[in-house]
């Protein structure tokens, strides 16, 4: 994985994804400039669909799949084992 998607939320960058990189890699920061706007006319739809059809299709090798599997697997038994937790923190923020 050479980038991620991240969100700048009360003056840290909270990445939107889980990444592995080791402690000390260097990264670049920028903020991505974003056209609201929807395209209106038929040529900005072409050209907006022509730039989605050059994204080329991600390929993953058999080991990816499986960490990605590991991962997916292990999130979720998280996820259930610290439900409860979370519940109760939630249930006392709304009190």
């Amino acid at each position: 994985m050479t980038s991620i998607a991240a969100t700048v939320r009360g003056g840290m960058i909270v990445p939107s994804e889980p990444f592995d990189w080791p402690d000390g890699t260097e990264v670049e920061v920028s903020a991505v400039e974003r056209d609201d706007e929807t395209p209106d006319s038929p040529e900005e739809i072409a050209r907006w669909l022509a730039a989605f059809a050059a994204i080329p299709t991600p390929v993953m090798t058999e080991e990816e799949w499986a960490a990605w599997e590991r991962r997916r697997r292990d999130d979720r038994e998280w996820e259930l084992a610290h439900a409860e937790e979370r519940a109760k923190k939630i249930q006392a923020g709304l009190e």
